[in-house]
């Protein structure tokens, strides 16, 4: 039997098996969305594999969505680096995601700047996050 669903309906059906509970067949749903190009659902995919502590394959799967120019996932990839004390490949993929316009990343390079002691800088950060509506960082 052939499976004539679009990569979208895969994504979407992941996301009500996510919503559910149902992990394992979001996975799957997931895979089989990412695999044909999609890109929420490679960063998806890469999240929940995070989640389940699979690092290194939530990795390949932000790495794919990256190259394909999401920013979440280049955020991601930042958060993974940073928790490996990484900072300064925290640092590119934060760039990275901030010249698209992600506002989490942002917010990210604000607080590295702030625990780095460079004030100014982490408020720049800040404002340039608040800018794009991010409420975290209108509190900083």
């Amino acid at each position: 039997m052939s499976d004539d669903r679009t990569p979208q309906d895969h994504y979407y059906e992941a996301t009500v098996f996510l919503a559910t509970g149902l992990d394992d067949l979001a996975a799957a749903s997931l895979e089989k969305a990412a695999s044909q190009g999609h890109v929420n659902a490679m960063c998806g995919l890469g999240w929940l594999l995070e989640t389940q502590g699979r690092t290194l394959e939530a990795r390949e799967w932000y790495l794919r969505a990256s190259r394909l120019g999401d920013s979440n996932s280049m955020c991601n990839l930042g958060n993974l680096a940073l928790k490996e004390g990484d900072k300064q490949t925290a640092r590119g993929w934060y760039r990275d995601a901030s010249d698209l316009g992600y506002s989490d990343a942002m917010l990210a390079l604000g607080v590295m700047a702030y625990h780095e002691g460079a004030r100014p800088q982490a408020q720049l950060w800040y404002s340039r996050a608040a800018t794009q509506d991010n409420v975290a960082a209108m509190y900083n």
